[in-house]
């Protein structure tokens, strides 16, 4: 029994959240947009090399109950529809993302690192839960959005914008299609300049005189025909 509680304890301390974590998390208000101290205690806490093997994975569990959650690891997964760094000089680093899950609904994901995610791309991982924030849409209409905080490295993901290696099939076909093409143009008028080069340089061919039976009309002949040539 001991050597259990001697192997247990150690990891047990690392799952821990860092002391006086909870104290600081008591000041935050949800539906206020902005990072306070609650925000730093996380941000410490992801940073404290803590180690994390899974999370709730409803997230409208925080929403409901955010005192009760708050802090808490929660599973995220979904395409980021925007992202920007916020404003605050003491988090430059860290990047706010819209996350969009397979259920459509939209959270927003604080994460340390954050801007080398690519747009439109896909990531899943673990996440704490910060608070609710609520903000105004495009229609005039308040939302509630829950807002975790994060750090790339407990995150996965694959970039969705790029082509897949199917579509890109018919355009390697045009290609050769076209270089075909190409190649048999080029192969035609370098034949076509070759024979017109070799018909200059050949000489014209002559059709032989044929010459009267009489010796003195075949050196007239000859005669007219030497002075035709010079």
């Amino acid at each position: 029994m001991n050597f259990v509680l001697a192997l247990i304890l150690p990891i047990s301390l690392l799952l821990m959240p860092p002391e006086g974590f909870r104290e600081r998390l008591a000041g935050v208000r949800d539906g206020v947009d902005n990072r306070c101290e609650g925000f730093a205690a996380i941000i410490d806490l992801i940073g404290s090399d803590v180690k994390v093997e899974g999370g709730f994975q409803e997230i409208g569990l925080a929403v409901q109950s955010s005192e009760e959650y708050r802090g808490t690891w929660f599973h995220v997964d979904g395409t980021i529809e925007q992202i920007s760094p916020l404003a605050e000089p003491e988090w430059i680093n860290v990047a706010e993302c819209f996350l969009r899950g397979a259920d459509g609904e939209l959270l927003i994901l604080y994460a340390m690192g954050g801007m080398t995610l690519p747009l439109k791309s896909s990531v899943s991982g673990q996440a704490v839960f910060y608070k609710t924030i609520e903000l105004e849409g495009r229609d005039g209409q308040l939302r509630t959005y829950p807002a975790l905080v994060t750090d790339v490295k407990f995150l996965h993901g694959h970039n969705q914008a790029s082509v897949p290696l199917y579509m890109l099939l018919p355009l390697v076909c045009a290609g050769a299609l076209l270089l075909s093409w190409l190649y048999r143009l080029a192969s035609k008028t370098q034949n076509a300049t070759a024979g017109l080069s070799h018909d200059e340089h050949e000489p014209s061919p002559t059709t032989p005189q044929e010459l009267s039976d009489d010796p003195a009309e075949a050196l007239s002949q000859m005669y007219d025909s030497s002075r035709d040539v010079s």
